[in-house]
This record gives structure tokens, sequence and C-alpha cells, in this order.
């Protein structure tokens, strides 16, 4: 008898440990992109193709402008969202979340936020004054290996996912490492898994 009881109670244990048990969600299946330590720099464009369907999803540039009336020149690192992308941006600006690694990249924004479609943001700016004074300014400027969340659209769903950037501010230049884009509709990811 005692057998029997140990038994049903190492069963109960068991099956306790099972990791799809109702009331917990499986992490969201991803499919990553290795973007090869791509570099952009003044006057280049990276492309990315997130979900491999032969259509560029996001855009990748510097540019440099002219200000006038400040009397400043403004190098300007940029993200871009093609017909089905989206970026999360505050709303309002230009300005896109910078995520570390674990961050929750839900399908809705968080407070303040936005998923905003064929928009661009400026992830940081070099800005030199007339006296040639530098300053780096943005969220991104001092970044390395953060990632931009990122949302695709697709016949009507969404899909999230991320893309993992690095700022070398000395050499002007920003890094794209890889990127990942949800395989499900309608799931949360997570930045850098």
């Amino acid at each position: 008898m005692n057998q029997f009881f140990i038994l049903l109670l190492a069963g109960v244990l068991f099956t306790g440990c099972d990791k799809n048990q109702p009331g917990k969600s499986p992490e969201t299946k991803m499919k990553y992109v290795d973007l090869h330590q791509s570099e952009v720099k003044m006057g280049s464009v990276q492309r990315v193709d997130l979900n491999d369907d032969g259509s560029i999803d996001f855009n990748f540039k510097a540019e440099s402008f002219g200000d006038p009336i400040l009397k400043q020149e403004r190098l300007s690192f940029m993200a871009k969202a093609e017909i089905n992308g989206y970026l999360l941006a505050i709303e309002n600006t230009e300005t896109t979340k910078r995520l570390d690694k674990g961050n929750l990249i839900s399908q809705i924004p968080p407070s303040g936020f936005g998923w905003f479609g064929v928009g661009q943001a400026v992830l940081t700016e070099k800005v030199t004054s007339e006296s040639n004074e530098v300053n780096w300014q943005g969220d991104w400027n001092d970044g390395s290996h953060h990632y931009l969340p990122v949302q695709i659209v697709k016949n009507g769903s969404k899909y999230c996912g991320w893309i993992e950037l690095s700022m070398d501010v000395a050499n002007e230049k920003m890094i794209l490492h890889q990127g990942a884009i949800s395989t499900e509709a309608g799931k949360d990811a997570k930045a850098g898994y």
C-alpha cells in the first residue's frame, strides 16, 4: 500500500513539472536573421527583410542635415519602417524605445508609446555646432547590443520581433548584429530571445 502512495506522489510531482501546463504560455517561436555586423555610416543604407518574404521591412541609414537657424549640423542615425513594418515610438516624436535583453515586446504598446507604420525614428544624432563643439544626443548613443522593438503586419496579423544594434560613436557608425521575428501571430516576444 505504501508503494502505491509513493508511486501516486511521484506521478503528481512529475506531472507538476510539465512545462506545458494549462495557464502557462510556452516561449514564442522566433525566426532569426544574422545581419552580419552590417555597418551603417554616413551616406549608407542597410535593408532588412526580417521575415524572409522577399520584401524589405526596415531600413537603417545615416544622413547629415544642416540647420542654418540653429547654426549646427546633425548626423542622424535612423530606422525606417517600410510598408508592413512598425516601430515602437514615443507618441508625437520621432524617438523609439531602446530595450535590454529580456525586455518584453508586447502587441499592446506601453503607456506613452505606439506602434507606428511606415515611420522613421531617429536613434541617435551627432550635433556639431558652428564652433565645432560636438554633442551626441538620443537613447542609442551609448548603446551596445541593445534591441529595437519591431512589428510586422502580414495579412492583418501582427508579429513582434527585435533588431539588435550597437552604436560606435567614435567611428560614427551603427552596427546591425541580428534580428528575430515571431513565427506565431499575436504573440508577445522577448528582446534577444
